[in-house]
C-alpha cells in the first residue's frame, strides 16, 4: 500500500466518521426537541392549574368566582380586586401559551383548544368586561375572536350557575 492508498483510506475513514457524527447529531437534536416540547407542554398546564387552583382550593374563592359570574355588581371592592386578579393570572398564562403558538413552538391545533375555550370563558359578561378593559392582551383578543365558537368546558353550561 503506497502513500497515496493510505491517503484515499484516510479520507474514506474521515467521511465516514463525519456521516456517523451527523447521524449522532440528528438523533441528539430529536431527542432535545422531544424533551422541550414535553417541557413547554408541562408549562403550559402548569401555568393553566396554577391559576386554577385559588378556585379549586377554598371553598371561598369558588363562591367569589361564582358570585361574579352570576351577580358581579353584588362583589365587594375587595372581593372586585380579588377576581380581577383571578382573570389576570387566567390571561398572563394564556398570553405565555399564545406567544408560544406565535412562535411555531406550540401546535395550532392544540391552542385552537384553549383559544375556544377562552373564547367560551369571555363570553361570560363579568370576564368579557375584563377583556375590553384590557387593551395590554389586545393581540390575544383578536385572535381568540377569531377563532369558531365551540364550547369546550362547563363554563356557560346551561344550569351550572344555578348548581344544576
Amino acid at each position: 500500500m503506497n502513500i497515496q492508498d493510505l491517503g484515499s483510506l484516510g479520507e474514506l475513514l474521515a467521511a465516514l466518521a463525519t456521516i456517523a457524527t451527523l447521524i449522532y447529531l440528528a438523533i441528539q437534536i430529536r431527542q432535545n426537541t422531544a424533551t422541550q416540547t414535553v417541557t413547554m407542554y408541562d408549562s403550559a398546564m402548569s401555568g393553566f392549574i396554577e391559576a386554577n387552583a385559588p378556585i379549586s382550593n377554598s371553598a371561598q374563592t369558588a363562591a367569589l368566582w361564582r358570585k361574579a359570574v352570576e351577580d358581579p355588581s353584588a362583589l365587594t371592592p375587595d372581593e372586585e380586586v380579588q377576581f380581577e386578579f383571578l382573570l389576570r393570572n387566567y390571561t398572563n398564562n394564556l398570553l405565555k401559551v399564545y406567544r408560544l403558538y406565535q412562535r411555531g413552538v406550540f401546535p395550532e391545533v392544540d391552542w385552537n383548544l384553549f383559544a375556544c375555550e377562552a373564547k367560551q370563558f369571555f363570553s361570560i359578561p363579568i370576564a368579557r368586561q375584563f377583556k375590553e378593559s384590557n387593551h395590554l392582551f389586545v393581540e390575544l383578543w383578536a385572535d381568540i375572536d377569531d377563532r369558531e365558537s365551540k364550547n369546550m368546558s362547563f363554563l356557560n353550561r346551561p344550569g351550572f350557575l344555578e348548581g344544576n
